[in-house]
């Protein structure tokens, strides 16, 4: 996948860098080719009601249930569960991280270049990227933790709204609309134009909904990941190869990698979708749970 060339790119960059950071980078490559097992369908948790929102990763999925525990579930059905108290979660390559009802943030799973070890102090959101984590402070402030080779864990000053991390780059929303971009930008990706409502990183591409509901994408096209369709929309995600979005009509249609973006579920109504790095997951109305695409 063209994603995990950019991790290769990665790599050679990183000789400038040191050996240290060859090896952090060496070792995300080996972890992302062990959790591609091959063609399956997706799995699910044991449980696929009551979940208020759901985020996917690479090899692994998390759902917020609506009694604000965590259910995480790798490729092969095995989940773990934390106990309620979460108001969000994000799931990244290999490692994620939730906000507790008390603002704090707390992290599993890989720790490499400290990406799983948040800072102190209290946040409204929190999203997992690669190798990396950024959140929006109570204030409004953006902070990032883990690699940043390529200032990826380095955001801007000023007030945010909302923080999207991606493979190498990340995007803000701030209040005006605007979008501020920072990290990688060997495919553009990093190089937001004009305002919108809402914001999404992927591997080498961001897309973005509009205030009129249009929505718009940059960066990475080799498989039409950014090359959105025509319409409104409430809600966006981009993800490795592809892209997803909530239609005004609550459906889900996605775009991209046909092996991945080619089975969206007909039928129901969203009221969130989350593109992963070979399939997607969304929350229908009533809180169940529906996954699609490859198996992880």
């Amino acid at each position: 996948m063209r994603w995990m060339d950019d991790i290769r790119v990665g790599t050679r960059r990183a000789l400038i860098i040191g050996i240290p950071v060859l090896a952090s980078v060496v070792v995300i490559a080996i972890l992302v080719v062990r959790v591609n097992p091959g063609d399956r369908d997706p799995a699910f948790p044991s449980d696929e009601r009551d979940f208020a929102s759901v985020s996917t990763g690479n090899g692994r999925t998390c759902g917020l249930k609506a009694d604000g525990v965590v259910v995480c579930w790798d490729s092969f059905g095995q989940e773990t569960l934390r106990a309620g108290g979460f108001a969000a979660v994000s799931a990244g390559w290999a490692h994620s991280c939730g906000i507790k009802t008390g603002g704090s943030v707390a992290c599993w799973g890989n720790d490499g270049q400290g990406r799983a070890t948040p800072p102190d102090g209290t946040f409204a959101a929190v999203s997992a990227g690669g190798n990396f984590t950024c959140g929006v402070r109570t204030d409004g402030t953006g902070a990032c933790w883990g690699a940043d080779v390529y200032g990826q864990a380095t955001p801007p000053g000023g007030a945010f709204t909302a923080i999207s991390a991606g493979g190498h780059h990340a995007c803000g929303l701030r209040s005006d609309g605007s979008v501020a971009c920072w990290g990688a930008d060997d495919f553009g990706q990093a190089t937001p134009d004009g305002a919108f409502a809402a914001i999404s990183a992927g591997a080498r591409h961001t897309c973005g909904v509009r205030a009129d509901g249009s929505a718009a994408c940059w960066g990475a096209d080799d498989f039409g990941q950014a090359r959105p369709p025509a319409g409104t929309f409430t809600a966006i995600s981009a993800g490795a190869d592809h892209s997803c979005g909530v239609r005004a009509d609550r459906s889900v249609t996605c775009w991209g990698a046909d092996a991945y973006a080619g089975e969206t579920p007909r039928g129901g109504r969203f009221v969130s979708v989350s593109a992963g790095v070979e399939h997607t997951c969304g929350v229908r109305d009533g809180g169940v749970l529906a996954c699609w695409g490859k198996g992880y």
